[in-house]
């Protein structure tokens, strides 16, 4: 990655930015900090011109000009299709993409390309050397999502699979529409005999009839969670013995947390804070009482109070009859939206995120924290879990990037940013992987992490295919149903348990369909019951129930439940022979709520929308769950 001054490399200026590297090798070119300059404007112009070096080495791939960070917004490339590059595009407005394709553009020449996005009139416009060649439909709700800088070079993961090698030279980005006029100028050059670039355009091409240009430099967006922020406190794991507390505190030093029940009985934790773990304080309570309140007081190195109060309640003796209900969701952003009013309302005892929750799509520690921060302080997660525990675990685009798997670059740092701000009792085994487990009376759960081992290994059920849990998390997840005296077991991760397409492999169990049917092998040789499979991702909610009594010796339901935020995928909602039933609302929630009470012990689970409706149901026993006296598959 250099700045090439050779006489003709560039195109304006003294010298062009040129990135040559080899296949499979990162080289590009990150440049950090909010783009979207003026907040709220709904307008984002990018130029630039491109001179793409069509080597032997990179004729095989496409090729990134740029992307904005981390999900939204607009990626433009040059996709390969034959002998054949073609200027390409991606737009995205709260995560709906639309795509397309322009003219084909000869590699070792030099082109200007633009695009507008215009969130009023609801177009995102493509330029090809200074003429238009697309003007795309933005999705019903165009806003781009805060852009957190650009990636410039090759894909946003910066792992070499689509290299830029050539020049890219007066790259700029504009918080106003550029206009046709103006866009043709500076593929031109020059208007009206006078030299036009990107840094003289506005001045040399005016519109103020079409654009408002403020008179001095726009101040950045400041993020909704700065550094220096504080969040918290919020209740993490909670069983009938231990609690898990967190909180961020830029304060350094020991903090200390003083529980204290009704009668008197007091107990303290401290947690230390430092940069190194982003200020996260995690507070671990043991010995604890079942079925208890306690009230929690925090303070700081220096005796202060610099946090408020909680109060907490621990579980009951998972060994008494009793019940428990506990809520699921999955993919969520940074909006404040009334499901989490609704979440507190169904009565839920504690919460499960499953997955990207948030979309943090980058590995980058700076802005995974950025977004664990920003999530960490939307009002209405915070009202819900400083009186509930939750739990989670991740998906893809939390883990690092859509549609991703262990073998993705810089996973460490996207385990680093979940472990600081996740509070859940453990975190995989040693240094690997999410994955952990809680009871709750009558339920556990087995919180599954379906990233960390994904392609790493051979696979423990067929050593020809790779694996999706790895060995270790198999070994543990066995060693967990073995012992597990719960009525009804749960195993949830972000992904669905059967497949998103009819035809091909994809982001989903249905990939290793291997694993899948050897554990289901597994829990009919061992006679486990009450289990039960949850998952999200795919935008829409779901309830098969799977014909494996053959393996199990039961039919297992799966609970698919997404999308918490407001993006629905319907394609995802496709006719499959084990579909019970299915919703395709936005702002949805799964609550399971199970009972042992009577006998045998019975299951409830409800999907929830954000005005309380429950959209659908699922009613079971634990005689339906169950070897001896499951009833034969339909």
């Amino acid at each position: 990655m250099v700045i090439d001054p050779v006489p003709g490399a560039a195109r304006v200026g003294t010298g062009a930015l040129k990135l040559a590297a080899a296949k499979e090798q990162a080289a590009f070119l990150h440049v950090a900090g909010p783009v979207h300059g003026a907040p709220d404007s709904g307008h984002l112009s990018v130029t630039c011109w491109f001179k793409l070096d069509e080597s032997p080495e990179h004729a095989r791939n496409n090729a990134v000009i740029l992307a904005t960070m981390p999900v939204s917004g607009i990626s433009l490339f040059l996709a390969r299709e034959g002998k054949k590059r073609f200027l390409s595009w991606e737009f995205r407005a709260r995560q709906e993409r639309v795509r397309g394709r322009g003219p084909a553009v000869k590699p070792g020449a030099w082109h200007h390309a633009a695009v507008v996005w215009d969130e009023p009139s609801r177009l995102a416009s493509v330029y090809l050397n200074g003429v238009q060649v697309a003007a795309e439909p933005l999705p019903d709700d165009p806003r781009m999502d805060a852009t957190r800088g650009l990636h410039i070079g090759d894909n946003k993961q910066g792992r070499g699979a689509w290299n830029w090698s050539g020049w890219l030279d007066d790259l700029a980005v504009f918080d106003v529409p550029l206009t046709p006029r103006q866009i043709k100028a500076l593929a031109d050059g020059n208007q009206d005999g006078h030299a036009v670039t990107a840094a003289n355009v506005l001045a040399e091409v005016p519109e103020p009839d079409l654009q408002q240009l403020n008179p001095a430099p726009l101040s950045r967006p400041v993020a909704t969670a700065a550094e220096d922020s504080i969040q918290g406190p919020l209740i993490g794991h909670v069983d009938e013995r231990a609690a898990v507390l967190w909180a961020r505190v830029p304060e350094p030093g020991t903090h200390t947390v003083t529980a204290t029940n009704d009668s008197g009985e007091t107990h303290r934790a401290q947690a230390v804070a430092s940069g190194e773990g982003d200020w996260c304080l995690h507070w671990h309570l043991p010995s604890l009482r079942p079925a208890t309140r306690y009230r929690c007081v925090f303070t700081g190195p220096d005796g202060a109070t610099v946090l408020k109060p909680l109060t907490i309640q621990t579980a009951p003796d998972p060994r008494m009859p009793g019940q428990a209900a506990i809520g699921f969701g999955s993919c969520d952003d940074f909006a404040d939206t009334a499901l989490w009013p609704a979440i507190r309302r169904s009565g839920v005892e504690g919460f499960v995120l499953l997955g990207d929750t948030p979309y943090i799509d980058t590995t980058e520690i700076k802005w995974v924290r950025w977004a664990y921060r920003r999530y960490s302080s939307v009002p209405g997660l915070v009202e819900t879990f400083q009186r509930i525990p939750f739990w989670g675990t991740w998906d893809d685009h939390d883990f690092g990037a859509n549609d991703s798997y262990g073998t993705l670059p810089g996973k460490e740092f996207t385990r680093r940013g979940f472990v600081e701000y996740r509070p859940n009792l453990s975190f995989g085994e040693g240094d690997q992987g999410v994955f952990t487990r809680f009871r709750r009376g009558p339920v556990e759960v087995f919180l599954l992490d379906t990233r960390w081992f994904s392609e790493t290994e051979p696979s423990w059920a067929d050593s020809s295919q790779p694996t999706l849990l790895g060995r270790r998390q198999w070994e543990w997840l066995r060693r967990g149903l073995r012992t597990s005296d719960a009525p009804f077991k749960i195993l949830a991760c972000g992904m669905i348990w059967d497949s998103k397409s009819a035809d091909k492999p994809s982001d989903d169990w249905g990939r290793y369909p291997y694993e899948r049917d050897a554990l289901f092998r597994w829990i009919g040789d061992h006679n486990i019951s009450g289990v039960l499979l949850a998952g999200g991702d795919i935008h829409v909610s779901r309830l098969l129930k799977h014909p494996t009594r053959a393996l199990a010796g039961y039919d297992i339901p799966e609970l698919v439940t997404s999308p918490m935020h407001s993006r629905v995928l319907p394609e995802f909602d496709r006719p499959h022979p084990a579909l019970i039933a299915s919703s395709r609302e936005p702002h949805t929630f799964l609550k399971i709520h199970a009972d042992n009470t009577p006998t045998p012990p019975v299951l409830r689970a409800e999907w929830i929308d954000s005005r309380g409706r429950v959209l659908f149901s699922l009613n079971t026993t634990l005689n339906d769950l169950s070897r001896s006296t499951a009833p034969p598959t339909r």
